[in-house]
């Protein structure tokens, strides 16, 4: 007569595995710095492979911000936000296989690239204010107003006031010793065009 064991527990697989992907930003908002509005996405998804030849589920995703989970951010594509300014963005995928047929059907979360926002205290626009009926007077100082990657208006580590080096050419040139969140033009500034650049 035959003799029937006991079942056994169910079989048992290998978890799937993904290699690390790469994450690029997109200067959204066209300051020239990657701060708030900016998008993440991903520009190359890792490799999938499964050790037992099961097929790919779909992916999950976890954004971080300095490694620590932001809550909610779960899709393939991120925006940054004021609290990620000075931080390391980066996105842990998980590969899936089919829960239905196979176990396990997740695998180990795998870290892409890191991307390093601006912190706050990073200079994105500039102004000139203190015009009087829209032009610079002589003796009469302007002010550089310098907006922050945080929204709010602060300081810049360095100025340099630059002035046109002939009047109308559109080409500047630095204004010696003009290097404060001020400057008051000279009777020789006339008709000349001026700027201001911060870092």
């Amino acid at each position: 007569m035959a003799v029937l064991s006991d079942p056994t527990d169910s079989v048992k697989g290998r978890a799937p595995v993904i290699t690390p992907s790469t994450i690029v930003s997109a200067d959204t908002n066209s300051n020239g710095v990657f701060d708030i509005g900016d998008v993440i996405s991903i520009s190359a998804q890792g490799t999938f492979s499964d050790p037992d030849g099961d097929a790919e589920g779909q992916k999950t995703y976890q954004w971080q911000a300095d490694g620590a989970d932001i809550t909610g951010a779960t899709s393939e594509t991120y925006t940054v936000t004021a609290g990620d300014l000075g931080k390391k963005i980066t996105v842990l995928i998980t590969p899936h296989t089919d829960p239905a047929i196979t176990d396990p059907d997740s695998g180990i979360a795998v870290a892409s690239n890191e991307l390093s926002t601006a912190s706050a205290n990073t200079p994105v626009a500039v102004q000139i204010e203190g015009a009087i009926n829209g032009y610079p007077q002589v003796d009469t100082a302007l002010n550089a107003v310098v907006q922050l990657a945080d929204g709010t208006n602060g300081n810049a580590t360095t100025y340099q006031w630059k002035i046109e080096t002939a009047v109308g050419s559109g080409v500047y040139q630095n204004i010696a010793g003009a290097n404060g969140n001020t400057y008051t033009p000279v009777g020789a500034d006339q008709k000349r065009k001026i700027q201001v650049e911060v870092h």
